[in-house]
C-alpha cells in the first residue's frame, strides 16, 4: 500500500466503533527505518509511578505518546517484518502498542475516574486504531500478542486495561533482550498486588483477579513444563512467581478455595491512589 493511502486510512477512520486516529502532525512522511520505542519510554518514565498513571499531567504533555502512536500506525510485524524477526520482538511490539493505546483512549475521554466511562463502546472491542497499517481493536492486539507468547501465561500480566483491577502498567517498554526478566517482574508485581491476589484467612479463600482466575489451566500447565511437576495447585504457581515476602504471605493459604476477586473498575490514576490512601 502506498504511504499516501496509509495516511488516508489513518486519518479517515473506519466504519463501526469509535476510531481514534494518529495525529496528523506526527505521522511520518516516509516509512521509518527502525523501531523506536523511546517516546513510549518517555511517557512511562515521566507519568507512571507504581503502576499508576498521571493522566492529568499527561493530558497536557501528549507529544511523546502521540509520536509513538503515529509510529505504530506505520511500523509493525506485517508492514515492516524485517524489524520483527523474533517472537520476542513481535510480542513486545503488540504489548507496548496495546498499553499505549489504552492510555490514548483514556485521554480521549479525559477527565474520567472509572473505566465505565470507556465502556461505551467497549474498550476492548469498540475502539479502533490504525496499527501496522491496519484498522484493529485492542482485542486484536491482545490476541496477536498471545499468539506470539508460546503458551506463557505470564504475558497476561503485561496488559494494562486502565483499571485498578487490571494488571499494573510497567515503568518501561517491554523489549526483546530483557523480556524474560520483565515477565518475571510483571508476574511478581501481580502476585504482590491486593487487586490481583488476596488471602482471606477467616473464610479460607485464595482470591485472585480475572487475569489469573480465567487462565488457571494455562498457569498450571506452564508450571508443569517449568518444574516437571504433576497436577500442581494454583497456589504452587503463585508461590513460584512471587517474591520472598509474598511467598511468606501465601504459604498459609494451602488448601484454601480459589475464588475470583471482584473487578475494581476505578481508573488506575495517581489521583485515585490518593483517594485509596485516604479510605
Amino acid at each position: 500500500m502506498a504511504l499516501a493511502a496509509c495516511v488516508a486510512a489513518v486519518l479517515g477512520g473506519c466504519a463501526g466503533g469509535r476510531h481514534i486516529a494518529a495525529q496528523r502532525e506526527f505521522l511520518p512522511t516516509e516509512a521509518p527505518a527502525s523501531l523506536d520505542d523511546s517516546a513510549w519510554g518517555e511517557v512511562l518514565l515521566r507519568h507512571v509511578r507504581d503502576g499508576r498513571v498521571d493522566y492529568a499531567a499527561l493530558s497536557k504533555a501528549r507529544e511523546p505518546l502521540e509520536r509513538f502512536v503515529a509510529m505504530a500506525s506505520h511500523v509493525g510485524p506485517r508492514s515492516t517484518p524485517h524489524l520483527f524477526t523474533s517472537h520476542q520482538a513481535r510480542l513486545c511490539y503488540y504489548v507496548n502498542v496495546y498499553n499505549a493505546l489504552v492510555v490514548r483512549a483514556v485521554l480521549d475521554q479525559w477527565p474520567v475516574d472509572t473505566v465505565y466511562a470507556l465502556s461505551r463502546p467497549s474498550l476492548e472491542h469498540g475502539y479502533r486504531f490504525t496499527v501496522d497499517r491496519q484498522s484493529v481493536t485492542l482485542a486484536d492486539l491482545h490476541e496477536q500478542a498471545l499468539n506470539e507468547a508460546g503458551g506463557d501465561p505470564r504475558v497476561g500480566f503485561t496488559f494494562c486495561a486502565a483499571a485498578v483491577g487490571s494488571c499494573e502498567l510497567a515503568g518501561m517498554p517491554y523489549r526483546p533482550v530483557t523480556l524474560e526478566h520483565q515477565l518475571r517482574q510483571a508476574a511478581a508485581r501481580a502476585v504482590a498486588s491486593e487487586s490481583m491476589v488476596r488471602v482471606d484467612h477467616p473464610r479460607q479463600e485464595l482470591l485472585v483477579g480475572q487475569a489469573v482466575f480465567a487462565h488457571q489451566r494455562e498457569f498450571t500447565q506452564w508450571y508443569q513444563q517449568q518444574y516437571r511437576s504433576e497436577e500442581p495447585a494454583l497456589l504452587n504457581v503463585l508461590l513460584a512467581m512471587a517474591n520472598e515476602p509474598d511467598r511468606r504471605r501465601l504459604n498459609d493459604a494451602t488448601g484454601y478455595r480459589v475464588k475470583m476477586l471482584p473487578f475494581d473498575r476505578a481508573l488506575n490514576s495517581q489521583a485515585q491512589t490518593l483517594v485509596d490512601a485516604g479510605k
